[in-house]
């Protein structure tokens, strides 16, 4: 898990959305896999994945 926060458990903060999550508001992380960085070419390899725990307000 590579996410900082803002929060102390360093989850970041979501603040909301457009279209269907207009108005949601939760927690998530954020977990990279990097395999490989190019400084010459500014490349970067890896996965990314995003993890979310949200609600609509109301809900």
């Amino acid at each position: 898990m590579t996410t900082a926060g803002p929060r102390a458990d360093g989850k970041g903060v979501i603040l909301g959305g457009t279209g269907e999550f207009e108005g949601v508001r939760g927690t998530g992380i954020e977990i990279a896999g990097l395999r490989r960085f190019d400084p010459a070419t500014g490349l970067l390899e890896g996965t990314f994945e995003l993890r979310f725990r949200y609600h609509r307000p109301g809900r």
